[in-house]
């Protein structure tokens, strides 16, 4: 006869065994839990990689800084070949290597490097060769930035050279801005009386009347000043005499300037108007001016 007892222990024992064999393969197959110590081990390269990974990430570059040119996408300037070039055709004194010089070589060395430019004029001999390249120089650099002509020229220590190379920028840049061309020029005070402000004044009429007129006004008295009147007074006779005329009369002073003004619009008014134009001159005193005027209207063809 079989005890209870015995069979009841056995049972335990089994479900005992089971529940060891359950654990141990619940053990085996859960992740283990690391230590802090372990964690930290195992951790670390991981932040190295990450950080090698965000070195080699392409620069982002804020709209404020933009990335510069390289070579890799900018090709430099064969700058040397075309210093070389003419260099060497200003050596020889051949007409028609000047003129490759002056019609394409010193163009493209002008468009590729300024400052290669007017290096390179400073090293030439004195001569006509130097004066155009220096005129072509001051008239290519003040087209694009007349500020930085100015500055450049500022810096030439021959007056001669200085005053034709900055008449030749300021033409340049009263074609696009008569105003500023004609204070840069005041700024440098030449001495000589050779009618470049005039000239100015009157390409600035042709291209703004009014503003050339305001500004001649606001002059103070002087020889200076009358020769601009009568230069504005010369564009206002080509399509309005009569107000040319009271316009010179009122402005200027009797004298040569307000003679040749005088001539100059009856020139005008004559070839569009000759009745109108000596109907007007016997308007004037007894005097040298009206003198003039008839003699010249008589000289004038009908």
């Amino acid at each position: 006869m079989v005890r209870p007892r015995t069979f009841n222990g056995t049972l335990l024992g089994l479900i005992g065994a089971a529940l060891i064999l359950g654990l141990w393969a619940i053990r085996k197959l859960a992740p283990v839990e690391k230590s802090p110590v372990a964690i930290a081990t195992t951790q670390a390269p991981l932040t190295a990689v990450s950080t090698l990974q965000t070195s080699e990430q392409p620069k982002i570059i804020s709209p404020e800084q933009p990335e510069l040119p390289t070579e890799k996408n900018t090709p430099t300037p064969a700058v040397p070949s075309l210093i070389a070039q003419i260099e060497t055709a200003l050596s020889i004194p051949d007409v028609a290597d000047w003129e490759h010089v002056l019609n394409e070589l010193f163009p493209a060395l002008l468009a590729t490097d300024r400052l290669a430019a007017a290096r390179l004029v400073d090293s030439l001999p004195p001569g006509e060769k130097r004066r155009l390249l220096l005129q072509r120089l001051a008239r290519a650099w003040a087209t694009v930035d007349f500020a930085g002509a100015v500055t450049w020229l500022s810096n030439l220590t021959e007056f001669a050279e200085q005053k034709i190379a900055f008449d030749e920028a300021c033409f340049a840049a009263a074609e696009h801005n008569p105003a500023e061309a004609i204070h840069a020029w005041e700024s440098f005070d030449f001495k000589e009386d050779d009618h470049v402000l005039e000239n100015l004044v009157q390409h600035w009429a042709r291209l703004d009347l009014n503003a050339a007129q305001a500004w001649v006004r606001a002059r103070p008295p002087s020889l200076q000043r009358d020769q601009a009147v009568a230069r504005v007074v010369y564009i206002m006779a080509h399509t309005n005499p009569a107000e040319a005329a009271t316009f010179a009369i009122r402005e200027i002073p009797s004298g040569p300037a307000l003679t040749e003004a005088v001539i100059s619009i009856l020139y005008q008014w004559a070839k569009n108007d000759r009745t109108a134009a000596a109907a007007w001159v016997e308007q004037f005193p007894a005097g040298p001016l009206a003198d003039r005027a008839k003699k010249e209207l008589a000289g004038l063809a009908p």
